[in-house]
Parts: C-alpha cells; sequence; structure tokens
C-alpha cells in the first residue's frame, strides 16, 4: 500500500523518475509522472506537491520541460552526457587496452545508465557496434 511521505524524499523520487522514464520523445503527463513515483517508489504525492517539485528541481538547475514549454507534460531534458558524448567515450574506454575489462564494462555501464530507459537499449548497440 502506498504511504504518503515527506515532501524531501517525494523531491528525489520525482527526479529519479524524470531521469528513468523521460527524454524528448517520451514526455510524461503529471497523472502518469504521479502514477511512477507511486509505482516506483510505493510514494502518494499531490498534485501541487508534485509542481513544488518540479519548480524547485528547475530552480537548482535540473533543465525539465513543463507543460508551459511543450503543452503536453514533463521531461528531464539534460543528461551529464549526451547520447553521442556517452557513446565516444565508451568506445575510447574500449578501445584502451590499459582498462581491465570489468572496470570498462561499470564504466560504460555508468555511462549508459544516466539515459532515459528508452534510449539505453540503442546506446548499447551504437556502442558495440563494429
Amino acid at each position: 500500500m502506498a504511504t504518503r511521505v515527506s515532501k524531501k524524499k517525494s523531491l528525489l523520487c520525482v527526479l529519479e523518475v524524470l531521469k528513468e522514464y523521460t527524454d524528448k520523445d517520451h514526455i510524461l503527463k503529471q497523472s502518469e509522472l504521479k502514477e511512477l513515483v507511486e509505482i516506483n517508489y510505493d510514494l502518494i504525492i499531490d498534485r501541487r506537491t508534485l509542481y513544488a517539485n518540479i519548480d524547485l528541481l528547475i530552480e537548482f538547475g535540473y533543465d525539465i520541460s513543463t507543460f508551459n514549454d511543450n503543452k503536453i507534460g514533463y521531461y528531464l531534458n539534460d543528461r551529464v552526457f549526451s547520447e553521442r558524448d556517452s557513446v565516444v567515450l565508451a568506445k575510447a574506454i574500449i578501445k584502451d587496452d590499459d582498462v581491465h575489462q570489468s572496470s570498462k564494462e561499470r564504466i560504460i555501464n555508468q555511462l549508459v545508465a544516466q539515459h532515459s530507459r528508452y534510449r539505453k537499449k540503442n546506446l548499447l548497440k551504437r556502442i558495440y557496434a563494429k
């Protein structure tokens, strides 16, 4: 059963859902975002808390596109590395003989993990394409 939680915890849950489930091609409506927070974290947040969390994340520098921007919903627009940068870095790591194989896999997984679930499979294909 989902529970109500502190606004601080819900802020981090909203950020994680935005990271995992959104990108410019996968925009979540407010109701979908709330539902994913509930499903993934067993937390119930109200509409006002969600809006406050989004505003706070934007205030702290996260590039989040909102309904006012795109007339659809919410998505996280920025990542630490762009998809192209992630592929370039991963391919360079693969070619480096001084890096142990397990370290290569760990680093590549970290590069890919920062992208939405919808981009990960394609990124891995691009990284390991010959």
